[in-house]
């Protein structure tokens, strides 16, 4: 899975040519009430890009099965955007006012096929998104319960406790468990906090789908990067930042810090 947390404008003028080529696009539409947004006639909208990235490689990619010069990936886009309801003109036309929109991409590298070894194609990347898309057209539920969701649920515990530092505040920060001097960092605006509500949600639809064929691997680690990314995106963070923390030299690795 490639990252892309730094998007010029090359880079986004050619993936939007790519997008617009054989993309396929859903986009659900969620009330901000049910995130936790309480302006009246909040809304927010979710939407998921997915399209074919042909790519010719400059030396010949060879392996024990296959040589190939060109390359098929997957090129994901998400963007949640968050809009007001307005009404216009004499006839009171509704008009939905965009308050804010953040865009990320990822991309999904796709060797030729081989049995036991390189499991997806596109259209296999293709059909997992459009499955992760139809369950969060079916999901009413968009703030999550934290008396029932607690970080385990989305980190496992042998993940390190240095990593993910921004995660684990903001969960940490809602349960109801916990005593709140004990998460460190100031509490999210509401921007924010519906902004995360919304993507651990979308984690969650994410995780409910993993894990039950090999096949979609590929496809659920573009999905996750992208939504790692539109995390960092809002907290104005690099992706590593996200990841390690801000000392990434000693967060690299965490066993050494009680030396340093």
């Amino acid at each position: 899975v490639i990252f892309y947390p730094v998007q010029p404008r090359a880079l986004l003028d050619e993936l939007g040519r790519s997008l617009t080529m054989e993309s396929h696009s859903q986009t659900v539409r969620i009330s901000g009430a049910s995130a936790g947004w309480t302006v009246e006639g909040a809304w927010i909208t979710v939407t998921v890009r997915i399209a074919p990235l042909s790519l010719s490689t400059v030396s010949t990619f060879t392996t024990a099965h296959s040589s190939t010069n060109t390359r098929t990936n997957a090129l994901i886009e998400m963007t949640i955007t968050a809009a007001v309801e307005t009404t216009k003109g004499s006839d009171n036309n509704k008009e939905d006012k965009v308050i804010s929109q953040v865009t990320v991409y990822s991309e999904v590298g796709l060797p030729p096929k081989k049995p036991h070894c390189y499991l997806a194609d596109y259209p296999s990347v293709l059909n997992f998104v459009q499955q992760y898309t139809a369950a969060l057209q079916n999901r009413t539920q968009w703030k999550l319960n934290y008396s029932e969701v607690g970080i385990t649920h989305f980190i496992p515990d042998a993940v390190h406790q240095n990593y993910f530092p921004y995660l684990r505040n903001f969960i940490n920060q809602h349960q109801p468990a916990l005593n709140k001097t004990t998460a460190t960092g100031a509490e999210e605006s509401s921007d924010k906090k519906w902004f995360f509500e919304v993507v651990l949600c979308l984690l969650q639809t994410l995780d409910e789908l993993s894990g039950k064929a090999k096949e979609n691997r590929a496809a659920e680690f573009g999905i996750e990067s992208a939504l790692l990314q539109l995390w960092a995106v809002k907290e104005e963070i690099t992706l590593c930042e996200f990841v390690f923390g801000k000392d990434t030299h000693l967060a690299l690795h965490p066993e050494h810090q009680q030396n340093d």
